[in-house]
């Protein structure tokens, strides 16, 4: 988190500390669906992930490289993988063409998901999730993270598709939203 340029992780966990302190729980995006890798593979795709500079979460002996992924946590097929992905995307899944598709039935994925999910609880402070893009992946996920974190509450972001009109996106959005 202190690689951010909104701030640091103790700004962070200080502010959530004020907002349980006023009675106000704090929610964390949880974009899962889809990541970005920081690095690229021998091929020049951008399919290698780490923790990054995460100092409070590095530190840790049972969290050291939890988030570390390369190609094989990609689903099978995506633009990004490189072929040693265990599946491909669920029948209903929807894709996420800007970024790799994360292979959520791979159980280190969803071990390492789990693991980052209760350090965001423990050690950072949020009570709850938002998930994003959750047409992206099965429900059947965001059920297991939630079992294996128990969030205070969780909400899934489900959009339909974009709705455009004479001048391209339309503005208005809402018809979308589920």
């Amino acid at each position: 988190l202190d690689g951010s340029k909104y701030g640091t992780q103790a700004a962070l966990e200080s502010l959530i500390k004020t907002l349980h302190d006023n009675g106000i729980r704090a929610i964390a995006d949880i974009v899962v669906n889809h990541r970005c890798g920081d690095k690229q593979d021998s091929e020049g795709r951008w399919n290698q992930f780490t923790s990054g500079n995460n100092t409070t979460m590095m530190n840790r002996p049972s969290f050291a490289g939890v988030m570390d992924w390369g190609g094989w946590a990609i689903t099978l097929g995506d633009t990004y993988s490189d072929g040693t992905g265990e599946n491909a995307p669920g029948k209903f899944d929807g894709k996420f063409d800007a970024a790799p598709n994360i292979d959520h039935a791979n159980q280190k994925v969803q071990q390492s998901i789990a693991i980052w999910l209760r350090w965001l609880q423990l050690q950072v402070g949020f009570d709850g999730w938002r998930f994003d893009f959750v047409k992206g992946y099965s429900a059947e996920y965001v059920g297991l993270y939630c079992k294996k974190s128990a969030p205070a509450w969780a909400v899934g972001e489900l959009w339909g598709d974009m709705q455009y009109d004479d001048t391209g996106v339309a503005h208005n959005q809402d018809r979308h939203r589920q």
